[in-house]
């Protein structure tokens, strides 16, 4: 399941902390859990990636920013249960409002849960995933 946001309601600053955040050592466990998969083939997680720009025209990221248009969120795994389809796109829009305001040094999965949590009415499904995926 790829999920794609546009451009034109990111800064280059945002698109730079979803790199960051998605590729971060220490988040590396969160995100496969949260992406029910780890894909090195399709949707690698780069532990050193701190550019916010397509690289060499590889779209294989966690975060293919090779679209002129759209950033694609290539994280997740496909899906038919309808919770976890809503949590995945909560996931993307909870990233991007997380990225909005988070401080370059505050992209932790300890600051991102806490965003879920204070908007929990909007992140119902993502709430849900978090605390039996996290716990």
């Amino acid at each position: 399941m790829h999920i794609h946001i546009q451009r034109k309601y990111l800064t280059a600053l945002q698109i730079q902390k979803m790199v960051v955040f998605l590729n971060r050592a220490e988040n590396e466990r969160f995100v496969v859990a949260m992406a029910d998969r780890d894909s090195s083939r399709w949707a690698r997680l780069i532990p050193s990636k701190r550019i916010g720009h397509c690289e060499s025209g590889d779209r294989y990221e966690a975060l293919n920013l090779c679209n002129s248009r759209t950033v694609e969120l290539r994280i997740f795994r496909g899906t038919v249960k309808a919770s976890r389809f809503f949590a995945n796109l909560e996931f993307a829009d909870a990233l991007v409002s997380f990225t909005r305001h988070a401080s370059c040094h505050g992209l932790t999965v300890a600051a991102f849960a806490a965003h879920v949590r204070a908007n929990r009415k909007a992140y119902l499904n993502l709430d849900k995933l978090m605390v039996s995926v996290v716990s």
